[in-house]
């Protein structure tokens, strides 16, 4: 019998560990849907929503939100929304905001801009290349490489292109807007919170897709950091914190027993010569090393450490995961 790491996988989708954040994003009048196809593209898991009503719904059931992204242009937030948002991120929870509202005197803008740490926002007078204030931060080459100015590349169909932003003292500026004929000069970025939010002074569809998608997920994975792969040991089939009979067993068992067992707690440790699959040449190798001297399981071994395919490990408490 020969199972394909690729088949069991597949099978054991649903019950596997979730190594994505957790991202809400409310976004209202937006083309390239760019916080959401980010969050997604760096196998976050997401919930979208387009209304207030499913916003403050989805916000409030209980999920423990890893980063709220809002991208809203040419339309007002509700009051509730934005005091939801001010929640969040007063009890430490993390954000990126592109509001072209921002500006306004109106409650929501009002509370947002202190929100986000913001001293004040002015009403862009037609749409600006946002340019680096440090060309040299991550939010320009990580994951992706951003290569600033951004330029506008395309009009949308409504006249308010963003705000140029002051930040408070706390905060601090990664981007700014060129001065402007009408003499406009201000910053595009905004990093605030000790790092856990991101405003962004302009709307996402006036910039070419693919610099403002690279963009989109550097901001990402600047508040949300990539999980470490889990450690584990090969040949440590049970987890047990040795190596020995038991875990040759414990692969027969899982390729022959009628009725099927527990799945091993991380198969990539069952794949004793980092094969692809589990089968009977697993077991034949294992015992070899064990009583014949032959050649050890291949790495991770005998210490723990991750792999590129590690991410297969629903559990290794010997390595200490979870």
């Amino acid at each position: 019998m020969r199972r394909s790491l690729t088949t069991i996988l597949f099978a054991l989708s649903l019950c596997m560990p979730t190594f994505g954040g957790q991202v809400l994003v409310y976004e209202v009048n937006s083309t390239g849907h760019f916080s959401e196809q980010a969050a997604l593209a760096l196998s976050h898991n997401v919930t979208t929503v387009t209304t207030s009503t499913t916003f403050l719904t989805a916000i409030t059931n209980g999920t423990a939100w890893d980063l709220v992204m809002v991208e809203i242009a040419d339309v007002s937030m509700s009051d509730d929304a934005a005091l939801l948002i001010d929640s969040h991120v007063s009890l430490g929870g993390k954000a990126i905001l592109s509001y072209a509202r921002l500006d306004s005197g109106a409650s929501d803008g009002v509370l947002l801009r202190s929100t986000f740490q913001i001293a004040a926002a002015a009403d862009l007078p037609t749409t600006l290349a946002v340019q680096a204030v440090d060309p040299t931060a991550p939010i320009w080459s990580t994951p992706n490489l951003v290569a600033p100015p951004l330029p506008p590349f395309a009009s949308v169909p409504w006249g308010d292109w963003g705000d140029s932003l002051t930040p408070t003292a706390a905060a601090t500026a990664v981007a700014s807007f060129p001065p402007s004929p009408a003499g406009v000069i201000g910053d595009a970025i905004v990093v605030g919170n000790g790092g856990n939010t991101i405003c962004n002074g302009f709307v996402y569809d006036i910039y070419e897709p693919g610099q403002m998608g690279n963009l989109m997920r550097n901001q990402i994975a600047m508040l949300l950091p990539s999980a470490p792969l889990p450690s584990f040991v090969r040949g440590d089939v049970d987890s047990g914190g040795s190596i020995n009979l038991q875990d040759a067993i414990a692969i027969l068992n899982y390729l022959f027993l009628v009725p099927a067992p527990p799945t091993p707690p991380c198969l990539e440790a069952a794949d004793i010569d980092a094969g692809t699959s589990i089968n009977i040449a697993d077991v034949i190798v294992l015992l070899t090393y064990l009583f014949q001297s032959g050649p050890p399981p291949a790495a991770p071994f005998p210490n723990c450490a991750p792999t590129a395919t590690s991410i297969n490990c629903n559990s290794f408490p010997a390595c200490g995961f979870p």
